[in-house]
């Protein structure tokens, strides 16, 4: 049996998968003689099994594809059994031919992934060959993504080019040995509140790996506000947990036609009124 990478850090996250009989998280290492098994009975919770809950705006909708603003503070698949209701199994209810969509069932077509806190546009496919056809067109870098953030202190326009390789399952570094990775910071304005500075900017790209952004920011000493894991600092300018990253606009052409989304953040609009 095959599986891939993500299925098997799946499987590992989830504690199914076992070394020489213990329990094994993704990045141990693995000597000729250790015994490798994963427990196949323990499968994530396939999206669609639960009755949904969330009311998600859709932004676009079409016989090939759907595109939805992500809400703060929700999951895109299930990470754990355990985990709340997620946009994969709203996905599921709304449009059940999207579970056949994706590779792995559990995405429910989803072509792009947004974190936990990160809100924004996200791009789902009807079916396979639809998938497939973003992927090739986002892979070959034809979308342009258009996010804002709000950062610690100080910042200024600038191209970041740093290479990113996966330190564990929650963390990317910049290594010289990583992928590399391109984000354009076009815009920056900066904010006072309280006694300290923070700056609300604008980045665009065609391509972001995982957790490019929240890397690349870090690397300037300019970490997305309230993103501890990246080195943020603890404020209460956003009145919530977690930091500021709304994916606002996503734009490429398909089948002949230039598509232009754009989705509303009430947080950016607050941010960009101080």
């Amino acid at each position: 049996m095959r599986i891939s990478k993500r299925e098997a850090r799946n499987y590992c996250d989830n504690s199914f998968a076992k070394i020489n009989g213990r329990t094994s998280k993704s990045g141990n290492l693995v000597g000729f003689t250790d015994l490798v098994s994963i427990e196949l009975s323990l499968v994530p919770v396939v999206p669609g099994k639960i009755n949904s809950t969330l009311d998600l705006e859709i932004l676009h909708e079409d016989e090939d594809i759907i595109v939805i603003n992500k809400p703060v503070a929700t999951h895109c698949v299930r990470l754990k059994n355990s985990d709340a209701e997620t946009i994969a199994d709203w996905l599921a209810n709304y449009c059940p031919q999207t579970l056949v969509a994706s590779k792995d069932i559990r995405e429910s077509g989803l072509v792009n992934r947004l974190d936990f806190f990160t809100s924004g546009v996200l791009l789902a496919a009807k079916s396979n060959k639809i998938w497939q056809d973003l992927g090739i067109i986002q892979t070959e870098k034809q979308m342009l993504k258009t996010y804002f953030a709000l950062v610690d202190q100080r910042t200024y326009p600038q191209t970041i080019n740093l290479p990113l390789e996966n330190k564990s399952t929650t963390k990317v570094i910049i290594a010289d040995s990583g992928r590399p990775a391109k984000t354009e910071l076009v815009w920056a304005n900066a904010i006072k509140y309280g006694n300290a500075i923070y700056s609300l900017v604008k980045l665009q790209g065609h391509a972001f790996a995982r957790h490019q952004l929240r890397a690349h920011l870090s690397h300037l000493g300019n970490s997305l506000t309230g993103d501890e894991a990246y080195g943020g600092s603890n404020s209460r300018i956003l009145g919530r947990e977690g930091f500021f990253l709304h994916s606002e606009n996503l734009k490429f052409e398909f089948k002949g036609r230039l598509l232009n989304i754009l989705a509303k953040s009430k947080e950016l609009e607050k941010l960009k009124s101080l």
